[in-house]
């Protein structure tokens, strides 16, 4: 008999693929109807994520990955994660600042577009990188199961079977409730998302840029040290630092954001 991918484990992918996609739909249903959110505002934040993150940024890792500084950034731990997060905070937070300040003037009189902005942006990047991702893993399960894959894998080329091989083996090797990481990273993402975009929309609100300085040293802090702890401790362990770390950033956030909103009805 066949190795095959475990029943558990392609319910936990389910559910991480299922949090993935309901959360931001969540949040922006509460933002709409108990803070009067306008949709548009997760429309842009989505757009901005699909055009300078999954677009634009990319690009960039494509060509980086054509020129001299792949092998450099590439076999250096230390150089990829600082890489990885100058990148991602440099085409998101200027993306997120663009967008707010000419896009969503509209937008400006309730500051909860903020987080209605932050819910689309965070929640494309859920759906696109975990949802998605979640449905190929049960198409693929199903068939590892039903013995259909190693056919499937001998039609693509060379190089192909070897990734396809190594991806077959994650998901029959993987213990269960590794699935489960991704839905607690996404919702740490999500967390974050919109506690940058609160960031940067005072920065375009109240014209200061120490926030926005702030959303892009977080942001490249976030994303870099992703990587180091990762390479240090494993994914477990890194998921609960940065779960604990996201936690952190959104209690202040939210005093910042109430302290903001009471000068805010004082004018």
């Amino acid at each position: 008999m066949h190795a095959q991918v475990s029943m558990l484990s392609m319910i936990f992918m389910a559910v991480s693929g299922t949090i993935a996609l309901m959360l931001p739909l969540a949040l922006i249903i509460f933002f709409r109807r108990r803070k009067g959110a306008d949709l548009i505002s997760a429309g842009i934040g989505a757009a901005v994520m699909i055009l300078f993150a999954f677009v634009l940024e990319s690009g960039v890792h494509k060509l980086v990955a054509q020129s001299p500084l792949h092998e450099p950034i590439g076999e250096n731990f230390i150089a990829y994660g600082i890489y990885g997060g100058v990148m991602a905070a440099l085409f998101e937070e200027v993306g997120r600042y663009l967008a707010m300040r000419f896009l969503m003037k509209k937008q400006w009189n309730n500051p909860s577009n903020a987080l209605m902005y932050g819910a689309g942006h965070g929640g494309i990047e859920a759906i696109v990188l975990l949802t998605i991702t979640t449905i190929n893993n049960l198409a693929y399960s199903f068939m590892i199961n039903r013995g259909m894959m190693e056919g499937l894998i001998q039609k693509l080329p060379q190089t192909a079977q070897v990734r396809m091989q190594e991806a077959v083996q994650k998901l029959i090797m993987s213990p269960a409730p590794v699935f489960l990481l991704g839905a607690v990273e996404r919702i740490s993402a999500i967390s974050l998302q919109i506690c940058l975009s609160v960031f940067v929309w005072l920065a375009v609100t109240r014209r200061e840029k120490k926030y926005f300085i702030l959303a892009f040293g977080l942001h490249f802090l976030f994303d870099t040290l992703a990587v180091l702890v990762n390479h240090w401790m494993g994914t477990v362990v890194t998921e609960i630092i940065l779960l604990l770390a996201v936690i952190t950033v959104v209690l202040l956030t939210v005093r910042l954001w109430k302290r903001v909103k009471r000068r805010m009805s004082v004018l």
